[in-house]
């Protein structure tokens, strides 16, 4: 195939070495790129597009549809411009992957199937989660799919292992009804995260619809820069729950406040104790999930390099998370001498749950976190929670007793919080305790599974 890339910027430079189709030629807006070579390809204007011939144009920018509006309005067809994102789910082999469950647990099937509808399986905490209410819905005798554009081998191991079986499908966001029926008969549709729309849009009326919020506004911005929004849609036939207020108002935000209800996620409760030390001054802290800005590390490690200049070595700091990204790899390499900071990397779910065990605080500094598992799961684990005020853990805990709250970007009240924690370690155990009882009232299985049924019951009551 034959294409042009439209979009020489940071998208450009982050997906060009898997382009595996022969470029025409680059297109970019800016005087400054235009008539200009990079990688061995000259830059073009879009009025000259037409000079060339082509099968697609790939937009590599963030303003997709601005781009496609431009190219519309120079007489290309919206059907050869395509969202880089489209484009690489197309490049692949386009087949069904069907990872099966060995029935290693008999389940009463005569009740009915539900289809989990995923964003990519990797082991982030929307995944996860959707795990969890397949665990529930089976116990409950469901017989449970679930269905993804992309698929880690290792987390597809632990959804069949519960019983689950997985699908990759790389278009599922561009697929239609009758093409997803073909691949996985089903009676509902749990709808996992916004970017599931396309979907929920092609089942909605036909099937029984619950479709679960889980995101940041920055997926809003991404979705709506690749398939545009419409704020009429009508979702009368679908019910929409969210994990928490902050993922309520971003997903209003775009359709007019018609999602109204709150449907936590809960976990299984591994039930460790924690582990103080009553004999050692040492604190380790701990920050968990990929480096990237949003969830602001760097504010971590900053906050953190002052506590050196009173503690030492008395402190010591894991940073859990793949660095591969431009700001990953910024932040390792300005604070890898620091022999405080240890960067991990990224670890399964085994060894990110030995850091819990190994560590006395951990933090969520993000600037918008809709109800990051991380601090959940800490809290299962008794230990001391530290998170910002743009995580939906804010909204479940009391600031100094069952964790601590710090406003987003304040590395002084974030250094503040760990250096009374340091000082009052013994103090703060029951704080540890008290994130546990609202881990055990919000979080727990039985909690979510009343949510949850609760929730399919409502979305069956819709179609007849």
């Amino acid at each position: 195939m034959n294409i042009i890339i439209f979009g020489t910027g940071t998208i450009y430079k982050e997906q060009i070495d898997k382009v595996q189709d022969s470029i025409v030629t680059l297109a970019d807006n800016s005087k400054y790129k235009i008539g200009t070579i990079i990688d061995g390809k000259e830059v073009i204007s879009p009025n000259d597009i037409y000079r060339y011939s082509y099968d697609i144009i790939v937009v590599m920018a963030r303003d997709k549809q601005d781009i496609e509006n431009q190219l519309v309005e120079l007489g290309i067809k919206k059907k050869y411009i395509w969202h880089w994102r489209k484009y690489f789910a197309y490049s692949k082999d386009i087949r069904v992957v069907k990872y099966k469950t060995k029935e290693a647990k008999k389940c009463d099937y005569k009740r009915k199937r539900v289809l989990i509808a995923s964003t990519e399986m990797n082991f982030s905490g929307s995944v996860m989660v959707a795990m969890y209410a397949g665990e529930i819905l089976l116990d409950a005798g469901f017989k449970v799919s679930v269905i993804a554009p992309y698929v880690e081998k290792e987390v597809a191991d632990r959804f069949i292992l519960k019983g689950i079986e997985v699908i990759e499908y790389s278009i599922l966001r561009y697929t239609k009804y009758d093409e997803l029926i073909d691949i996985c008969d089903f009676d509902f549709l749990l709808a996992n995260t916004f970017t599931m729309k396309s979907v929920v849009e092609s089942v909605s009326g036909k099937k029984p619809v619950l479709w679960w919020i889980h995101e940041a506004s920055d997926i809003y911005k991404s979705y709506i820069q690749e398939f545009g929004i419409s704020k009429t849609k009508n979702y009368d036939k679908v019910i929409i729950k969210a994990v928490s207020n902050i993922a309520k108002n971003n997903f209003n935000k775009c359709y007019m406040d018609i999602l109204k209800e709150i449907m936590p996620y809960g976990i299984p409760d591994i039930n460790m104790q924690s582990h103080y030390d009553k004999k050692s001054n040492y604190v380790k802290f701990a920050v968990i999930g990929g480096l990237c800005e949003n969830k602001s590390q760097e504010d971590v490690i900053e906050a953190f390099i002052k506590l050196q200049c009173y503690y030492g070595d008395l402190i010591k700091l894991y940073v859990v998370g793949n660095y591969s990204n431009l700001y990953g790899s910024h932040i390792v390499k300005k604070y890898k001498d620091n022999n405080g900071v240890k960067f991990m990397g990224a670890l399964n779910r085994k060894q990110i749950f030995d850091i819990y065990k190994e560590v006395d605080v951990v933090i969520c500094a993000s600037k918008e976190d809709c109800l990051p598992v991380v601090m959940t799961e800490a809290m299962m684990y008794e230990k001391v929670i530290i998170c910002s005020d743009g995580t939906g853990t804010a909204e479940v805990i009391r600031n100094g007793v069952d964790g601590f709250i710090f406003q987003k970007g304040n590395i002084k009240e974030l250094f503040d919080i760990c250096k009374y924690i340091i000082e009052n370690k013994q103090d703060v155990k029951i704080i540890g305790k008290n994130g546990k009882k609202v881990f055990k009232k919000i979080f727990s299985m039985d909690s979510f599974k009343n949510r949850l049924l609760e929730a399919l019951d409502e979305a069956s009551n819709l179609v007849v």
